[in-house]
């Protein structure tokens, strides 16, 4: 059974509590592999590793561990990790967790005219990625919407051809292990994909939804995913460390994942298979 935090009513932590607890659910189903992984990254996710070490050697707790790190993240950037009765981005926190030292795509600008490409690549897709915000995208699948967020115009004429607009063409080049999306799209459905396949150099890859992190009310809860598929429920205000049972994802019609009570999916946690 995963494990949750208590909530800080004193310095709210439901922006931490719910990422934290997906990721440790993450590493403990093989602490070897995932500590490897998370030590690559950045010093904030390597320690956040090493304590989840000491967590499982009963040597500190989660929210100790938790109240550690908020302090050098707050050291390092006030604004965005702030204490009190101030809450904090997701997005932020992904980041200064992920880094974007891991480049996964990787985008030229071509034209489909003349198939003119220029050599000067960008890197647009890392472990983490914030859909952009689109209207009327009801039911588009997530990774055509990542597909879809790399693409695009380029507002560049073609210099070859001098006709046609040159496009964003990405290229996926690396396989991350850890991906978390930030979906937040006000007033449209995104269908929530347990599982995401990338080809890549001929090979499939199968990703795994391990976590979602829900947002309303200026709080936010989780849903923990095994491998399995079991869901199971948190809320550190609710339900302090423990977690709900939801029984299996085959158990639920295809929008359960959407919401949770009152609140909405706002970022999803997938590990590679």
């Amino acid at each position: 059974m995963p494990r949750g935090l208590i909530w800080d009513a004193d310095n709210y932590s439901c922006g931490y509590d719910p990422l934290f607890t997906i990721l440790f659910d993450i590493w403990r189903s093989n602490p070897t592999r995932w500590h490897e992984i998370f030590s690559s990254r950045t010093a904030t996710l390597k320690n956040l590793s090493d304590g989840f070490l000491q967590v499982t050697n009963q040597l500190t707790s989660l929210e100790s561990l938790r109240d550690k790190l908020r302090v050098s993240l707050n050291q390092n950037a006030p604004f965005n990790f702030p204490y009190g009765h101030r809450g904090i981005s997701i997005e932020n926190l992904a980041l200064a967790l992920v880094g974007r030292t891991v480049s996964c795509a990787t985008a030229k600008k071509k034209c489909f005219r003349c198939m003119h490409t220029d050599q000067v690549e960008k890197q647009c897709f890392n472990e983490f990625h914030s859909l952009k915000y689109e209207q009327n995208i009801d039911g588009m699948h997530l990774k055509d919407r990542l597909w879809r967020d790399l693409s695009g115009r380029t507002h560049t004429l073609c210099p070859q051809c001098r006709v046609n607009e040159m496009q964003w063409s990405p290229q996926l080049q690396r396989v991350p292990d850890l991906l978390i999306v930030g979906i937040q799209s006000p007033g449209s459905y995104l269908p929530i994909d347990p599982k995401l396949r990338f080809d890549i150099d001929g090979h499939t890859h199968i990703f795994l939804l391990r976590g979602i992190i829900y947002l309303g009310g200026f709080h936010f809860t989780s849903r923990i995913i095994g491998t399995s598929g079991r869901i199971w429920y948190n809320d550190g205000i609710a339900t302090g460390r423990a977690c709900i049972d939801e029984q299996y994802l085959d158990n639920h019609p295809p929008d359960f994942l959407h919401s949770c009570g009152v609140r909405i999916a706002d970022t999803l946690v997938y590990t590679r298979g």
